[in-house]
């Protein structure tokens, strides 16, 4: 087992390119489980959210503290359309509500992600666009 000294020694140690695999799977089964019909994927999806967000500390950590290359810790095109897939799941379950504030929240999320879609690339386009076609939404 490793020992490690300071938060440093523990970044260092760790392998970048296999934890940015891991946190694309685990937003991918996010994905899934809020796309779900079945309310106890959705709470799962809820916590499991958790431990993207630790992940995406401590690689903030590592770029803002220990100066790691953004490139090597982040996978930020991929992070990027599954942010906006997000938010597009999240602007349909908010219309799904039948609400005024449901129909508000949804619109605020639908422009949002128009804007931040249009910034990406033809091929991004393409890879978000298929994905939620595939989901029906």
């Amino acid at each position: 087992m490793a020992e490690f000294d300071s938060a440093d020694d523990l970044i260092n140690f760790i392998n970048f390119e296999k934890l940015k695999e891991q946190k694309m799977k685990l937003l991918s089964m996010i994905e899934d489980w809020e796309s779900s019909p079945d309310q106890a994927k959705k709470e799962t999806a809820k916590e499991v959210m958790g431990i993207v967000h630790l992940v995406d500390h401590i690689q903030d950590l590592a770029v803002d503290v220990l100066g790691k290359d953004e490139k090597e810790v982040f996978n930020l095109a991929e992070e990027k359309n599954s942010e906006l897939i997000q938010m597009w799941l999240e602007a349909e379950e908010e219309n799904r509500k039948h609400t005024k504030e449901g129909d508000d929240k949804c619109r605020e999320l639908k422009v949002k992600f128009s804007k931040e879609f249009d910034k990406l690339s033809d091929e991004d386009k393409k890879y978000v666009k298929g994905y939620l076609d595939d989901l029906g939404a």
